[in-house]
């Protein structure tokens, strides 16, 4: 978890005392809150020269996340074809 990682790294070298977390998120839970899905895609939304902003749940998805990506929200015919045909990326 993003949220985990973040306080571990912060404090491991111990230049700060370690708050227990509830003390920690207490203070920095607005941070994340900014840089999490939907305040992100409101300040998307904000801009005039984006078209549109849509939120896809990738738990919902599943494995087939590209395909759904591409033959769902962007529409692309032929790329949702070749995907669905068994193209790799090549390596």
């Amino acid at each position: 978890n993003q949220i985990m990682d973040h306080y571990t790294l912060v404090y491991a070298k111990g230049e700060q005392n370690y708050p227990s977390f509830v003390e920690w998120m207490d203070t920095n839970y607005d941070k994340f809150l900014e840089a999490h899905s939907i305040p992100v895609a409101d300040r998307y939304r904000s801009f005039n020269f984006v078209e549109s902003v849509h939120l896809v749940n990738m738990h919902e998805v599943g494995k087939n996340l590209i395909e759904h990506f591409f033959c769902n929200h962007l529409q692309a015919r032929a790329t949702c074809q070749v995907i669905r045909e068994g193209a790799k990326p090549s390596k």
